[in-house]
Formats: structure tokens, C-alpha cells, sequence
């Protein structure tokens, strides 16, 4: 590229009666024989780009050229245009229509991304490539028809969308449609389920991979049946599918890729019993021998614990998980992956029972919360500092039984704690240590560590025993 220039062109000029609309156009020309658009500068509305600028043919819409323009109603792309670039026409969100014409053989990765107004989209004959996130996020994108001619369609091409089905030219030699899903030719591979469906689903027999990202922002999924012979689940392939209460994995998968079920609604993940790769405790994803923590159900909040035997935490098991609010890592645990707690806003704190695991970067990424370990414990000089949101602190809070702060105080069995500063503790109680059940009651801080704990019903029972545990 070696000339720039600013371009004032009337659209829709030639057209008998039609009034005229000034567009304005920063542009490069490429190799002394091509124009690129490099950026809409004009009031929005209807827009005609030129065919010709600086007598040469505009061949390509580019990056970014119209992001942003959100007064932009309509867009007619002459046909000396062969290229969309990525993110040409990004975030353009009063956008109706667009035409574009045979000419275009590629669409760019997030050329209409973020295109909410966008209704419909005729992809014409010609185009072969179609980009990842091009259609990202067109949340009024009711239909599409992919020509003959689209030999490939990146991940997440219409992701986020509200299509309600998704048409394919029968010559098409790649993809086909099976009830409006996009399919590969052979019907093996689901590509893409329409965004706009809600309801349950079940994959059809036959299908044996389900693509990356092929559910994914289905927010009105309730349900999917996956039938025995799909033995693969590619990553994100249920991401955000908010909706989504249970999921079983049948035999016969023996893949599944990150994300598979992050940021979803899913309470429970349910493994067949039969299957050699994977497992599930407690509604949890682990491996088969359960010593790796795959995918925690992204719909539960509140507390959990880490099982004995756990070794290693997965990359993005806890990810986007935003109702959980504490964690305890059992003793075993001695790897955590990377980004396995990012984007978990409620997460404040992990207990550690042991010694500091291995911890890969940006494990912790977006959290603000705190690390506890016990007396004992070692390598957590290391540890603490390792996120700059997230200090390490020894938790080792004590029941003080001397002094005049132990016993009957004000009709309130009573006692201090001491440990840490600003550790937390939850104070319980039981009524039988042969057989205990353990009832919470009070969850404290240990300002300038030391906190008062006072009982008002233990004239309730006739006896009653005091522990401190962890949040």
C-alpha cells in the first residue's frame, strides 16, 4: 500500500431520481492496481460504496473500516468487491441491510460481529470463506442460506445469533443442514445449532463430533440428549448455554475439549458408567481414575470441596463459575492449571490443607480473593505475591479457653479466637460427638486477630461442642 487519500463520493448518483448521499472514504491503494477501504468517515444512513476510487476498482472492504459506525443503516457493496476484511463492519449496530454481491469470495473473522439490528444475510454465490465471529452476536439474525460455493465456515461463525435455522445449498459439497442444524456433508460432525431455539434437543444418531463452539450462547437450551457414538465434544461446545440444567455424557465420547460447559447453567454433569475416559462424583467432570478435576458445574454456587484423591485442578475447571463463593483444596492436591479460576467474580477464598501446589499463569485471572493455608504447610513464601489480587495468609485461628473471656458471660457461653489478622472462621456446633452433625453458627473475622464468640441457646441442649472450620 503507498498512496492514502480522503474521498468524497455520491451514492446512488446514477439512480433517476433517487437523491443523492455523500459518503466519505479514507482508502489505500495496493500494489498500483487495488483499492482497500480503510474507514467510513461520513453521517451514516444508506451507504453505496464506489466501485472506482482513484480510477481503480475497490476491491476490499478492510479491517475495521466501518466499526463503530452504529448510524450506518444499510450498506450495498459493488462487485469489484472481492474481500470483507475482519471486523470491517463491526459493532454497527443500527445495520439492516447489507447487500452483498457475487463478487465477495471471503467474509473476515468478526466482519459483522456485534451487528444486532442485522435481520437477515444472503451470502452469495462466490464466497467460499466465511470467518470466525463473522456473524457474532447478531442477536436479530433470524435466517441464513450458505451457497454451494462456502467451503469452509470458521468456529463460531454464527454464534450468539438468533437464527432459528440455517439454511444449505443442497450442491454444497461441505456442509448440509439436518431440521435446521448446520451439519458437515457426511451429517458426522454438528458444526452450529441455531441460537435462536430454545426447547430441548436431541443429536441425531450418526453424529459422532460435536464442533467447537456448536451450542455455544444457546441461552434458551434447556435440555440436550447425546446419543451413544458421539466421541467427541470440542471445546466451548456448550459455553454459556445459561439455560442448560443436566447433561449426561454418554459411553462413547472419548474427548472432551476445554470450555465444554463453562459459563453454563448445569448443575450436574452425569457420566455413563460405561465410559473408559471419564467420570463424574457429585455431579462433577472428573478423569476415570479421579484424580484430575476437568469441569465444575458453572450453575452451582455457594461452597465446595476439593475430594481426597484429587491431584491435579484442569485448565478452566472453575472458570466463569459466578456464584461461587469459597473453595477448599484437599491435601492431595499438587497442580493447578492454567485459567483453571479465571472470571470467577463471587470466588473469595481457597482453603489449602496442604502444602502450596504448582500453579500455572494466569490460573487466577479477573478474581480478587484470598489464599489460606495451615501451620505446617510449606512453599507458601513462594506463593504469596503469586497474583497481585490474591495475598496467601496462615489460617490459624485458636479457641482461647483461659482467661476471663471463657465460660458465662451474660447468660451466653462464650469464647475469644485468636490467629491471623482478618482470617475468616465459621463457628459450629454438635450435640453428640459419637454420632455429629455439625450446625453452623456464625461466620466471624478475626479483626486485629482476635474475635468474641458468644452462644445465647446453650441453655437449649444439655450439652453442646464447639469446632472452627473454614467458611
Amino acid at each position: 500500500m503507498n498512496v492514502k487519500a480522503t474521498v468524497a463520493a455520491l451514492a446512488g448518483c446514477l439512480l433517476a431520481g433517487a437523491p443523492a448521499a455523500q459518503a466519505q472514504f479514507s482508502y489505500a491503494i495496493e500494489n498500483g492496481t487495488n483499492i482497500i477501504i480503510s474507514r467510513y468517515t461520513g453521517n451514516g444512513g444508506a451507504v453505496t460504496i464506489p466501485s472506482v476510487l482513484d480510477n481503480l476498482p475497490v476491491g476490499t472492504i478492510g479491517g475495521v473500516s466501518f466499526s463503530n459506525c452504529v448510524n450506518v443503516t444499510s450498506v450495498t457493496i459493488p462487485s469489484s468487491v472481492t474481500s470483507i476484511a475482519g471486523l470491517a463492519f463491526l459493532s454497527c449496530s443500527g445495520l439492516t441491510n447489507v447487500s452483498i454481491p457475487g463478487s465477495v469470495m471471503s467474509i473476515g473473522s468478526g466482519a459483522f460481529q456485534y451487528c444486532g439490528s442485522l435481520p437477515s444475510v444472503t451470502i452469495p454465490e462466490g464466497v467460499t470463506s466465511i470467518g470466525s465471529f463473522a456473524f457474532n452476536y447478531c442477536s436479530n439474525l433470524a435466517s441464513v442460506t450458505i451457497p454451494a460455493s462456502v467451503t469452509n465456515i470458521a468456529q463460531q461463525a454464527f454464534a450468539a445469533a438468533g437464527l432459528t435455522a440455517i439454511t444449505v445449498d443442497g450442491q454444497n459439497a461441505f456442509y448440509s443442514v439436518l431440521n435446521g442444524v448446520l451439519m458437515n456433508k457426511s451429517q458426522s460432525t454438528l458444526v452450529q445449532y441455531p441460537g435462536g431455539v430454545g426447547g430441548s434437543y436431541t443429536i441425531p444418531g450418526g453424529v459422532t463430533t460435536i464442533a467447537e463452539y456448536a451450542f455455544a450462547y444457546c441461552g434458551g437450551l434447556a435440555g440436550v440428549t447425546i446419543p451413544d457414538g458421539v466421541a467427541s465434544i470440542g471445546q466451548g461446545a456448550f459455553y454459556e448455554c445459561s439455560n442448560l440444567a443436566s447433561v449426561t455424557i454418554p459411553a462413547s465420547v472419548t474427548n472432551i475439549g476445554v470450555l465444554a460447559f463453562s459459563a453454563s447453567g448445569l448443575t450436574a454433569i452425569l457420566v455413563n458408567g460405561q465410559n473408559s475416559y471419564y467420570s463424574s462424583l457429585n455431579g462433577v467432570l472428573m478423569d476415570q481414575s479421579q484424580d484430575t478435576l476437568l469441569q465444575y458445574p458453572g450453575g452451582l454456587g455457594g461452597s465446595y470441596l476439593i475430594p481426597g484423591g484429587v491431584a491435579t485442578i484442569a485448565e478452566y475447571a472453575f472458570a466463569n463459575c459466578s456464584n461461587l463463593t469459597n473453595i477448599v483444596i484437599s491435601g492431595g492436591v499438587t497442580n493447578i492449571e492454567g485459567r483453571a479460576f479465571e472470571y470467577c467474580p463471587s470466588l473469595a477464598s481457597l482453603f489449602f490443607m496442604g502444602n502450596a501446589p504448582t500453579v500455572a499463569s494466569a490460573t487466577f485471572l479477573g478474581d480478587n480473593l484470598t489464599a489460606y493455608y495451615l501451620p505446617g504447610a510449606t512453599g507458601w513464601s513462594l506463593f504469596f505475591g503469586f497474583s497481585p489480587n490474591m495475598p496467601a495468609l496462615l489460617w490459624n485461628p485458636l479457641i482461647q479457653t483461659a482467661g476471663g473471656s471463657f465460660g458465662i458471660i451474660s447468660n451466653q457461653f462464650g469464647f475469644n479466637v485468636t490467629g491471623t489478622t482478618n482470617i475468616p472462621i465459621k463457628v459450629e456446633a454438635c450435640t453428640n460427638l459419637a454420632s455429629p452433625v455439625w450446625t453452623p453458627l456464625a461466620t466471624l473475622t478475626l479483626t486485629n486477630g482476635l474475635v468474641c464468640f458468644g452462644d445465647s441457646q446453650w441453655t437449649n441442649y444439655p450439652g453442646r461442642f464447639y469446632r472452627i472450620s473454614s467458611p
